[in-house]
């Protein structure tokens, strides 16, 4: 933030936020900000100011204190242009501090822009784009006019208006086409055109006139209320609305421009690492694809395999940089032909190779089908063998059972006989012997007759 002695009368404000800060930052802060309202101009060049932001972690407030603009003690006319374009490259705030109200001569010393735009272009505008002019612009601060000892009231045609309405009504055109008109014109269109946000802040006097000549001794309680509460209100804004300033060009353009050099080496060097260390790596496959290793049903798989493990080995390679992946993926794209390759014969081979187990399939099916026959029609034979081996047994177990039978039946016949023999021996030799009995009986009587005789 760039404040034309301004930076004094806010740095008192912050010394109520900024509680924290050691009371040698606040004693100086206030010496500054009582130059302000002194005839004499006490600051030199510019004075620059750091401290933490106290709304913004981690970001740094600076401001950064000119000597007035127009000094008529000055020697070199060209220091206002100067030092006004330094705080404006600066910048991302620019505070114009003027006395009592906007008047022409205030205008014309912030007219200084149109001297400005030939010290920060660096071709006409007339070679530049519209996207380019609006580039010119953007590098200006936001501004902020502040009024100080404001003596008119805010007011046009009997209505309350705000500062910042009072800012634009000073700035307006007026209708017109002559000389004095465009002279009138001219600097409020500078204003316009490279300040295209704009804020007004007004302050009474900070304290009683008897009193400005003590203001270095002055405490916050003894300053006017009304200046305290206006000062208040313009730090908020401040703190709130300022920009993190960027500045295009300069440390960082070359940073840029030099980190991209690097870049481009590191990128060169880092490529030409992987392609080497990726022939290096994957020459030994490329060979045997060449030797026909990987010619065979099922080849690419085993291709497939080998590219992962050669992968792994190249990621596993230190110092490639940071092209290893690019590289490796534009080799692999530049070797899918080779890939490609290896699949189609890789598939030729498999649907040789399964045409010929369908077709050996089909064969071993044929044999098994007719060793199916042929063990079926052994089976049959065997049966039938079976069959009439048992038939052939059957006949001669019947041939057997009748030959057995006959021969019982003789046998009992014979037995039958001899029995039938033996009986009627028996009865005969019976018969015989009761004959003989009978003889023999009738020899004893006769005897006895006899001998009775």
């Amino acid at each position: 933030m760039y404040a034309p002695n301004i930076t004094k009368a806010l740095s008192s404000s912050s010394a109520e936020i900024h509680s924290g800060e050691d009371s040698e930052a606040c004693s100086l802060r206030k010496q500054d900000q009582l130059r302000s309202w002194q005839v004499q101009s006490h600051t030199k060049g510019i004075w620059m100011w750091c401290v933490p932001h106290p709304q913004k972690p981690d970001h740094t407030l600076v401001l950064l204190d000119t000597e007035g603009l127009g000094d008529v003690e000055k020697i070199d006319e060209k220091s206002d242009t100067q030092i006004f374009s330094l705080a404006i490259l600066l910048s991302s705030t620019f505070v114009y501090n003027t006395m009592n109200k906007i008047d022409q001569g205030a205008i014309d010393l912030l007219h200084n822009v149109t001297e400005l735009t030939d010290l920060l272009r660096t071709r006409n505008s007339s070679d530049l784009s519209e996207s380019e002019k609006t580039a010119d612009v953007s590098f200006f601060p936001d501004l902020v006019w502040t009024l100080r000892d404001f003596y008119l009231g805010l007011e046009t045609n009997g209505h309350a208006i705000t500062s910042d309405e009072y800012l634009e009504n000073s700035l307006k055109l007026k209708q017109g086409g002559d000389e004095r008109t465009q002279a009138f014109n001219l600097p409020r269109q500078c204003i316009q055109n490279f300040f295209p946000v704009k804020k007004c802040f007004v302050f009474d006097s900070p304290a009683h006139r008897n009193k400005l000549s003590q203001l270095q001794t002055l405490s916050n309680e003894e300053l006017s209320p009304e200046f305290v509460q206006e000062l208040s209100e313009f730090c908020s804004h401040i703190f709130t609305h300022s920009k993190t300033k960027t500045l295009p060009g300069g440390i960082q353009t070359l940073l840029s421009a030099k980190q991209d050099e690097i870049c481009k080496k590191n990128v060169k060097a880092s490529a030409e690492r992987c392609s080497t260390l990726l022939e290096s790596i994957f020459k030994p496959l490329e060979q045997e694809v060449a030797g026909g290793i990987y010619a065979k049903p099922g080849g690419h798989n085993l291709f497939l395999q080998k590219m992962e493990q050669l992968k792994a080995q190249y990621r596993q390679q230190p110092g490639k940089g940071t092209q290893a992946e690019e590289v490796l993926q534009k080799y692999l794209k530049a070797k899918e032909p080779l890939s490609n390759t290896v699949l189609q014969t890789d598939q030729a081979l498999t649907a040789k190779e399964n045409q010929r187990k369908a077709e050996q399939a089909r064969a071993e099916a044929a044999r098994a089908e007719a060793q199916r026959l042929e063990a079926i029609r052994i089976q049959e034979e065997q049966r039938r063998a079976e069959q009439e081996r048992l038939h052939q047994e059957k006949l001669r177990q019947i041939e057997i059972d009748r030959a057995n039978f006959l021969a019982q039946q003789q046998r009992i016949k014979e037995q039958r006989i001899q029995e039938e023999a033996a009986r009627i021996k028996a009865e005969q030799e019976a018969q015989l012997r009761q004959l003989n009995e009978q003889l023999q009986i009738m020899r004893e009587m006769s005897h006895r007759s006899s001998r009775n005789h």
